[in-house]
């Protein structure tokens, strides 16, 4: 408070209010985004107990002081999407006065607070303080360790703070360890260095000392394997700026101007920098270019392959924590092109203001819930009983559905490769003594078992008087496998409504849905229900589909009632007059228009539901390794309540001997990238659906035909053509493909 007090008033109340404003911007939305594998995995590790934490850790990547910090703060706030992320948001806003303190410790001026702005507004620095990751906590205890060695270690309490603010980070993230020699680096810009050094010095042994225990945990547990993947280092110095300015590393094409406009005021500002380091500053101009730069070379080495330890895949993320140094060096270069040329520093420096600034919006465009297990969780919860057995068919996002699902549950390992034998093996031990079995079916379960061997063999084990239910929601499917009928539910994974009507309480998905999103909301009611719409504007959309279990006479029964919104805006749930809640729907991606493309003719059916109208190929002058985009024109000519997967082949003549079938290139995903799923299309409407993917490397010159079909993205169940056609397929065109 000393140093911001010593500072000019306007430059402190500036750094105040940057400071509510990165407040403002971490927590906006900060619960209405999926839950990830990685986070899902620190709130599975944090649920386990401060005991079980640094054990498990010490098989992972990560040292486990932030899995106990969150496993306490859960203790007091619960473990809600909001309650998970808050602790990153916090230390996020921290950042920002860490940064000007840093700054100003450093010598900067206006530079200070123009650095601190830049961490506030950037979409990189906000979108990880929105994430359950350590790398907000690891950035905070760094730059506050930085701080306090510039201040001095020559008191007993800065010495402790020191010496404790480093030994957490490092328990907190391994790569921390980068801050040590940022550190040397400032301290050298400071007065009487020597001592400072010493004490410094000191502080590590200390500090290294205190790892002992960690290290005797760790190191006979730890694993050395590498997901490194080759790369240059321009590529990534490429992909780190376009994170750090635009918070994105992927598509750097379609970012090329904003990366080329803001490389240049970049330049310019250390070229300044530089410059003016001529007339007595180079030292200070020399070590923020160090501040700057060194971590993401240090981390680039880090991540070659090699035979200790983990090498991980070279990822912009690592370098997050040391983002500030980024803006610091950026910043102090601003201020120094100031000091030359006054209007060119104020310009440059808003124009890269505005470069941070306009990139946000992309920072809250995926802040969406897809209910991917929220409302398969509800119902799971609802008709489980103790003894069931819960089996998640396969487990390769298994942190995800554990963070919904609370109870227990075994997985399908997504490492084997399924077949009967192997099935009756894996499952026999498990059924013995069992009476109902949960199986939940998702997206990557075709892809190691496509013969269903998991699924036959319960059917098998479930006999002949099989109670079989069957539920979908979205790529993932329910399926109840049960020696007795399905029994009443429970309300307790509802929310219950007033007394006075039939309907007893209900469960939602999530309340922020993107258009052309299903949304479901399931009802517990005795009797019957009113009418049931979702109304949007002033306008009732029905239910695309509905499902009721059987139950006996008189019991609680459910109903699920599936919405497919398709305009933006706030929807009311009405239960008859009643409304029971509010939806907010936001704009999915804008498609390309139907008019506007100019298509081949195409005239082909599916199931009489949907129909192929025309196409469009990009992709001249094919070779291997090319990419190809084919551009699809659908009807709706009836609803159909399945969420279709869309598949493009690319089939040759010769036969593909590494896959062992004549696939050369294929794309499947869901229609217009998952923003239009096939129930939400209205009879009548028209759906432009662009699916690209490579031309495998392999791939003999020759004569190509493209194919394209539907199916169930759970059973894998193609639709039949019914016009235009024969079988489940249409050959839509034909390619060359050239030698390489």
């Amino acid at each position: 408070m000393g140093r911001l007090a010593s500072a000019p008033r306007a430059r402190v109340l500036l750094v105040l209010a940057v400071t509510v404003l990165a407040l403002a911007l971490r927590v906006h939305l900060l619960g209405e985004a999926d839950i990830w594998w990685d986070e899902g995995y620190s709130a599975w590790l944090a649920r386990l107990g401060a005991t079980a934490i640094p054990v498990e850790t010490a098989y992972d990547v990560h040292p486990p002081f932030y899995y106990l910090l969150l496993h306490w703060w859960f203790q007091v706030a619960g473990d809600g999407e909001f309650s998970l992320r808050f602790p990153s948001a916090f230390f996020g806003v921290l950042l920002v006065p860490l940064s000007y303190r840093l700054g100003r410790q450093l010598g900067l001026g206006a530079g200070a607070a123009l650095a601190a702005t830049f961490v506030a507004v950037s979409r990189f620095c906000v979108s990880w303080s929105q994430e359950a990751r350590m790398y907000a906590l690891a950035a905070a205890l760094g730059l506050a360790g930085t701080c306090r060695a510039i201040a001095g270690l020559d008191r007993r309490g800065a010495f402790a703070a020191y010496t404790i603010l480093t030994s957490l980070l490092l328990h907190t993230l391994y790569l921390g360890a980068i801050f040590m020699p940022l550190q040397a680096l400032c301290l050298a810009l400071v007065p009487e260095r020597r001592g400072k050094l010493r004490r410094w010095a000191l502080a590590q042994a200390l500090v290294a000392a205190s790892l002992v225990p960690w290290a005797a945990l760790f190191l006979p547990r730890m694993r050395s394997w590498s997901v490194a993947e080759p790369t240059t280092l321009p590529r990534f110095a490429a992909q780190y700026w376009a994170a750090a300015v635009t918070g994105s590393a992927v598509h750097l094409e379609r970012q090329a101007p904003v990366l080329l406009g803001s490389s240049l005021l970049f330049l310019l500002a250390v070229a300044a920098g530089l410059a003016e380091g001529r007339r007595g500053r180079l030292r200070r101009g020399l070590a923020l270019f160090g501040l700057g730069l060194l971590p993401p070379a240090i981390v680039f080495f880090l991540a070659q392959p090699k035979p200790l330890f983990y090498s991980p895949r070279l990822e912009p993320r690592y370098l997050n924590p040391f983002a500030p140094f980024l803006y610091l060096l950026w910043a102090a270069g601003l201020e120094a092109l100031a000091r030359l040329c006054r209007p060119a520093g104020l310009l440059a420096g808003a124009a890269s203001a505005g470069v941070l600034v306009l990139a946000l919006p992309g920072a809250y465009a995926a802040r969406v819930h897809s209910d991917r297990y929220s409302s398969l969780s509800c119902t799971l919860e609802a008709y489980r009983q103790p003894a069931d057995l819960v089996v998640l068919h396969n487990d390769q996002d298994w942190p995800v559905f554990a963070y919904y699902f609370r109870g227990p549950w075994r997985g399908v390992p997504n490492a084997a490769q399924w077949e009967d034998a192997g099935a009756a093996g894996f499952l026999s031990p498990m059924l013995e003594g069992r009476q109902v079995v949960w199986l939940v079916t998702t997206e990557w379960a075709l892809q190691r078992d496509p013969s269903r061997a998991i699924e036959r063999h319960l059917r098998s084990w479930c006999g002949q008087s099989c109670h079989l239910t069957e539920w979908a929601f979205g790529p993932s499917r329910l399926t109840r496998f049960g020696r007795s009928s399905l029994p009443a539910p429970s309300l307790a994974p509802a929310r219950r409504l007033p007394s006075g009507g039939h309907a007893l309480a209900y469960c939602a998905g999530a309340l922020r849905v993107r258009a052309g999103q299903r949304w479901d909301v399931s009802l517990w009611h005795e009797g019957s229900l009113p009418s049931v719409q979702l109304s949007c504007g002033g306008r009732p959309l029905e239910p695309a589909a509905t499902w009721q279990e059987q139950a006996e006479a008189g019991r609680v029964v459910r109903t699920l009632y599936r919405f497919y919104p398709l305009q933006p805006g706030r929807c009311a749930f009405l239960l008859g007059e009643q409304q029971v809640l509010r939806v907010q729907v936001v704009p999915g991606a804008v498609p390309e228009a139907a008019a506007e493309v100019e298509l081949q003719p195409l005239k082909a059916e599916f199931a009489g539901a949907v129909a192929l109208e025309g196409y469009r190929l990009k992709g001249e002058g094919l070779v291997p390794g090319a990419r190809l985009c084919l551009t699809l024109a659908w009807r709706s000519l009836r609803p159909l309540p399945v969420p279709y997967v869309v598949f493009v082949h690319l089939l040759g003549e010769q036969l593909n001997a590494a896959q062992g079938n004549f696939l050369w290139g294929q794309h499947d995903g869901q229609p217009a990238g998952g923003e239009r799923p096939v129930p939400s299309w209205r009879p009548g409407e028209r759906i432009l659906d662009e699916h690209c993917f490579q031309v495998l490397p392999g791939a003999p010159a020759g004569q190509y035909l493209v194919e394209v079909g539907l199916y169930d993205g759970t059973t894998g169940e193609r639709l039949p053509v019914t016009g235009g056609g024969e079988g489940d397929r249409i050959i839509v065109t034909s390619v060359s493909i050239g030698a390489p």
